[in-house]
């Protein structure tokens, strides 16, 4: 899909494996938790969207138009940066396995931004971002599998969230939707 246009849309969550998305322009669109694996964005335009929590992996951006705060919302792995450069990805070690979002800077000269840990449950197997509180602020929910609750972390502004509150759940939650 070459030369399209998504202006203003809703991609949260969506997955694109594999496939030509270059020179695609995404004006204004929100593409939380998107994720990109294989997928050839050169030349792609992220305009004025919000990358938070997208990954993207084993891609191609050569000439991408992407800005330093949008890559500071997602990750790469990878990646060819529109700068012709690979980017690589560090991830955290805890056993918690916390969500953790680890940047590298525009100029991807190997130097890394400080990462941001936010701690939830044992195992973590589901996670879901939406305004639960209705403060117009995307906000993250996970499932947490080993310790059978949900945590939700509120988002205070500037893409920081609050420390989690957990909901006990039945056995083993590994998947959360949430809904209005």
């Amino acid at each position: 899909m070459s030369n399209a246009e998504f202006s203003f849309v809703s991609l949260n969550g969506v997955s694109f494996d594999g496939g030509r998305l270059d020179n695609v322009k995404f004006d204004g669109s929100s593409l939380l938790c998107a994720s990109f694996n294989g997928v050839n964005l050169a030349g792609a335009d992220f305009g004025n969207s919000n990358l938070t929590g997208a990954h993207f992996s084993n891609s191609d951006m050569t000439g991408a138009k992407i800005t330093e705060d949008q890559i500071k919302q997602a990750s790469f792995y990878n990646v060819i940066m529109p700068n012709g450069e690979k980017s690589v990805l560090t991830h955290s070690t805890t056993t918690k396995k916390p969500i953790t979002q680890t940047t590298t800077s525009i100029a991807c000269n190997g130097i890394f931004l400080n990462q941001t840990i936010y701690t939830v449950g044992a195992y973590p197997a589901s996670v879901a971002i939406a305004d639960v509180n209705n403060d117009n602020k995307s906000d993250i929910v996970t499932a947490n599998m080993k310790s059978n609750t949900v945590s939700v972390l509120l988002n205070t502004g500037n893409d920081i969230f609050s420390p989690q509150v957990t909901y006990s759940v039945g056995a083993e939650p590994v998947s959360i939707a949430v809904a209005d």
